[in-house]
C-alpha cells in the first residue's frame, strides 16, 4: 500500500493507486540497489586496501632476510638489490597512500553524510517514540529501518578500525626487522 504523503497526486481511482504502488516500488528498488551497491563497492575496495598492506609487509620482510652471512651482506650486489627492494617498498607505500586519498575523495563525504543522516534519523526516532503519540506499528517500522542503518554504520566503523590495525601492524613490522644487523 503506497504512502500517500509521498505521491504528487491524490489516489482517487484504481489506476492512480496502481501507478502510486509502481512508482514507490521503483523508487524503493532503486534506493536499495544504490545503498547495497555503494556498500559492496566500499567493502570490495577495502578488501583490496587490506591486501595491499599485507603485500607491503611481506615486501618489507623480504628486503632484509634473516641469517644472512656478513660477507654476503657487505657485497655491493647485495646492497644494490636491497636498495632496489626498499625503493619498491617505498613506491608501493606511495601507491597505498594515493589509493587512500582516492578512497577519501569518493567515500569521505558520502560516509559523513551517511553518519549525519543516521544521527538525524535516530533523533527523529527518539522524538516520535517519546513525545509524539504513535502506534506500535509505526515505531516498529522506524526501528527496523534504524537497525539496518545502524548495521551499516557498524560495518563502516569496523572497516575503519581494520585500517588502523593494518597501519599499526605495518609500523610494528618496520620495527621488528633487524636491518641494522646487515
Amino acid at each position: 500500500m503506497p504512502n500517500i504523503g509521498w505521491l504528487p497526486f491524490a489516489i482517487t481511482s484504481l489506476p492512480r493507486y496502481a501507478l502510486g504502488c509502481l512508482c514507490q516500488a521503483i523508487i524503493g528498488v532503486n534506493t536499495v540497489s544504490i545503498v547495497i551497491g555503494t556498500f559492496m563497492s566500499f567493502a570490495t575496495l577495502f578488501i583490496h586496501y587490506g591486501a595491499q598492506f599485507k603485500l607491503l609487509r611481506a615486501r618489507l620482510r623480504g628486503c632484509f632476510p634473516e641469517n644472512v652471512a656478513l660477507e654476503k651482506a657487505q657485497e655491493d650486489i647485495y646492497k644494490e638489490k636491497t636498495i632496489r627492494k626498499l625503493k619498491d617498498c617505498y613506491n608501493h607505500h606511495l601507491a597505498i597512500l594515493r589509493f587512500h586519498q582516492e578512497l577519501l575523495k569518493y567515500y569521505g563525504v558520502l560516509l559523513l553524510v551517511f553518519r549525519v543522516a543516521i544521527v538525524f534519523w535516530l533523533c527523529t526516532l527518539a522524538y516520535v517514540s517519546i513525545i509524539v503519540d504513535v502506534n506500535a506499528h509505526t515505531i516498529l517500522n522506524m526501528l527496523s529501518f534504524a537497525s539496518a542503518e545502524l548495521l551499516y554504520v557498524l560495518l563502516f566503523s569496523i572497516r575503519g578500525q581494520d585500517v588502523t590495525e593494518w597501519s599499526y601492524e605495518l609500523h610494528d613490522e618496520l620495527y621488528s626487522i633487524q636491518w641494522w644487523e646487515q
